[in-house]
């Protein structure tokens, strides 16, 4: 009875950090996507943000082969690394208020 509680707490804690993750993320992407509709014109805005996009997914295909490697190594070290590197971009990007 005690374990299935504790599964149940943890299921519900993880569900609860995934919906803040993605809500925080999809709210600085649509943030920087409004500033960049604001700056442009008409005839750029489609090529400016396909390039943006394209140069997103190049990162993506890069990076995500070396976040796999580590997580094979050890789960708990790659949890660490990300976990920082999360935050230390965070903290260094800036918002101007002219996106908002």
């Amino acid at each position: 009875m005690k374990t299935q509680h504790v599964y149940i707490i943890g299921s519900v804690s993880v569900i609860i950090l995934i919906i803040v993750t993605v809500g925080f993320g999809l709210s600085r992407y649509i943030i920087l996507l409004n500033g960049i509709n604001k700056q442009l014109n008409d005839e750029n805005r489609v090529t400016v943000l396909s390039t943006i996009n394209m140069f997103r997914m190049g990162i993506k295909a890069i990076i995500l082969p070396f976040i796999v490697l580590m997580l094979m190594w050890d789960i708990s070290i790659a949890f660490i690394i990300l976990g920082s590197m999360i935050l230390l971009f965070t903290f260094k990007s800036k918002v101007k208020k002219e996106f908002l």
